[in-house]
């Protein structure tokens, strides 16, 4: 199905770098493009999210407080993709509107929500609509997305749920995983 992506003998540093170099020039062209700026307040760091985010666990005591604690991942890649890899909990977009219209939505309408796709582009398109669509919602961008989660030491599942060292990425520009991180290729349709 798909081919894995090589990461030239590019410095983990520099591959860290130059993701956040392509979320800068990214943000750059959605303004340029469509006329509004990704505030810096739209951005989530994927270190700080790591250190103060708790992450589902399977034993959890009470689910539901656990639940509340932590932000909703909203995953804003295509559906093959996302059967590489994701962030554990993460819901797809049409998951996240589902929640949201949930009979019980209001226990999470007040959570932060953490869009992400591969760098931050798409992400960032979504987190743009979401915050018109909700003024007032905590809505934010991982700034850099799983490339920048991945080097933060951020763990990836796979469409089971079980621990993976798996990304999809579109080709040898986005190969800047940190090493131990298997990029993944394949068309998408």
């Amino acid at each position: 199905m798909g081919g894995s992506a090589s990461q030239a003998a590019v410095p983990a540093a520099e591959r860290a770098a130059a993701v956040d170099a392509m979320y800068a020039r990214y943000t750059d062209s959605h303004e340029a493009k469509f006329g509004v700026r990704w505030p810096d307040v739209c951005a989530a760091d994927a270190l700080e999210l790591l250190r103060a985010t708790p992450l589902p666990a399977k034993d959890e005591a009470d689910p539901d407080a656990a639940t509340r604690a932590r932000p909703i991942f909203v995953d804003c890649r295509t559906a093959p993709e996302v059967s590489v890899s994701k962030i554990p909990g993460a819901l797809t977009e049409s998951e996240y509107r589902a929640l949201l219209q949930a009979a019980d939505r209001g226990k999470h309408e007040d959570r932060r929500v953490v869009a992400y796709c591969t760098v931050g582009y798409r992400s960032g398109k979504f987190v743009v609509a979401e915050r018109a669509r909700r003024p007032g919602a905590d809505v934010v961008n991982l700034a850099g997305s799983l490339l920048s989660w991945t080097h933060a030491g951020g763990p990836l599942v796979d469409s089971e749920g079980r621990p993976t060292a798996r990304l999809h990425v579109f080709a040898s520009k986005w190969a800047l995983a940190p090493e131990g991180i298997e990029m993944v290729t394949f068309p998408l349709l």
